[in-house]
């Protein structure tokens, strides 16, 4: 499967938005991750888009993207397609895909039980 993930940071507050995946999802429940979801009929660059605005109500500029890499979890095989999205509005409209929030300073991603590579995500975008 294709996923586009939205790394979604607020520039002036310096912070990156997690998101806690709710109980009722079937893949990967309450872990936390960046705003994402499956390419389907449609460049991955509008995919993530779509999923950020999607789940959080929120829009934004890419900056960035990185070349998309493998993930092997368990029953999962994804290919990830990484974007780095700009915010200006720090309101967050959650879907029914997510119970809660945090806006997170870069060191502070890995004391939370995040989706597998979530942190690579971060790397092959060059920002830690």
């Amino acid at each position: 499967m294709e996923i586009a993930v939205a790394v979604t940071y607020h520039p002036d507050l310096d912070r990156y938005l997690l998101l806690k995946r709710s109980s009722s999802m079937s893949v990967f429940p309450q872990r936390w991750n960046f705003p994402s979801g499956p390419i389907e009929d449609q460049q991955p660059k509008n995919a993530a888009c779509r999923e950020l605005t999607k789940e959080t109500g929120l829009d934004g500029t890419v900056k960035k993207r990185a070349a998309p890499f493998g993930l092997d979890e368990s029953s999962y095989t994804f290919t990830i397609y990484p974007f780095l999205i700009h915010v200006q509005d720090a309101t967050v409209t959650l879907n029914v895909e997510h119970d809660q929030y945090r806006w997170v300073k870069d060191r502070k991603i890995k004391t939370f039980d995040t989706v597998p590579a979530l942190w690579t995500d971060l790397e092959r975008l060059d920002l830690v």
